[in-house]
């Protein structure tokens, strides 16, 4: 990239799509934002040219790198599979962007272009062995080995969030389902977890005040049958005392109640 060129970047995610003008130094010139269109498909695609169009306007661009969180096909610059955007399998994303802007695209897996930009401008700056993770609506990584990114045998080395996280009880068409990663600890399902402890919790006081009130509906009766087979004397400020009928006189139920004056 040249010193008076800039360049388009855009962060495709399963809840929202940021694009933004970087210059030389990686430095941002402005940035856009749009949610995720959940209908996905094609409404998607017109959503990161919309936003590539708006961070180009009137800047001299030179190219634009798209990141996303899919498998990518990077000899036929295509999205093969992309987990968390409905519809989206064999998207010929880079093609169509460079159509609408007549500049080259650049097609890239989200994990993999996180770690190329945290060793560029971010916290890996001259380290050249890099392991990075991203957590979101999903969850992706990128490996740098020795200054190069490791994509390894498809092209999707360091995506943590497809490995299984354990068996599930759960059964999908007759065979054992094994959820992904990113199904326990990514975005989405930290925040049901929260919602499921949060309605926990409100059950658990629901319960306990229904216990009390049956347990104040209760207390008549039992003192009821309490003086029944005892003399009981109640005394406005709650406490009480009691006597056995024998000889001696009072003795107390309670350790701290008063016997209650005649």
């Amino acid at each position: 990239m040249s010193s008076s060129g800039c360049a388009v970047a855009i962060d495709v995610g399963g809840t929202k799509i940021s694009a933004c003008l970087i210059d030389a130094a990686g430095l941002p010139r402005g940035r856009f934002d749009v949610q995720t269109d959940r209908r996905g498909g094609d409404e998607v695609v017109h959503q990161v040219i919309t936003l590539a169009e708006q961070a180009a306007k009137g800047a001299h661009v030179l190219g634009v790198g798209v990141a996303v969180p899919a498998v990518v096909d990077r000899d036929r610059r295509v999205v093969t599979w992309a987990p968390n955007i409905r519809g989206w399998r064999n998207v010929s994303l880079a093609a169509r962007l460079e159509n609408a802007l007549s500049v080259p695209a650049v097609l890239e897996y989200d994990g993999q272009a996180s770690a190329v930009g945290e060793q560029w401008v971010g916290a890996a700056r001259g380290v050249n062995n890099v392991v990075m993770l991203v957590i979101g609506t999903g969850i992706g990584g990128g490996i740098i080995c020795d200054g190069r990114v490791y994509r390894g045998s498809d092209g999707v080395a360091g995506a943590i969030g497809w490995l299984s996280s354990g068996p599930s009880r759960a059964r999908g068409r007759g065979r054992r389902r094994v959820p992904g990663l990113e199904s326990v600890v990514a975005g989405p399902a930290i925040a049901r977890r929260g919602q499921r402890q949060r309605a926990q919790r409100v059950n658990e006081h629901a319960h306990l005040h229904l216990s009390l009130a049956r347990l104040n509906q209760g207390l008549p009766k039992l003192f009821a049958e309490l003086a029944g087979s005892k003399n009981i004397d109640f005394q406005p400020n709650g406490m009480m005392g009691a006597f056995d009928g024998r000889e001696h006189g009072r003795q107390r139920l309670f350790p701290g109640a008063q016997p209650a004056k005649r």
